[in-house]
């Protein structure tokens, strides 16, 4: 080879890199989502979001 990489290589690193955004964005959704449950059945909610 050349030192390039081909286009399927790239291709799959930057599906790689989408789906590893993906996961992170749907990690913070369901801590969040977590965080509200834990506060609702505190009882808290209403005071946490202030």
């Amino acid at each position: 080879m050349n030192g390039l990489t081909t286009i399927t290589e790239l291709l799959n690193a930057l599906t790689d890199v989408e789906k590893a955004s993906f996961e992170m964005q749907q990690s913070i959704y369901e801590q969040r989502r977590a965080a509200l449950q834990a506060s609702e059945i505190n009882g808290t909610l209403l005071k946490d979001l202030k």
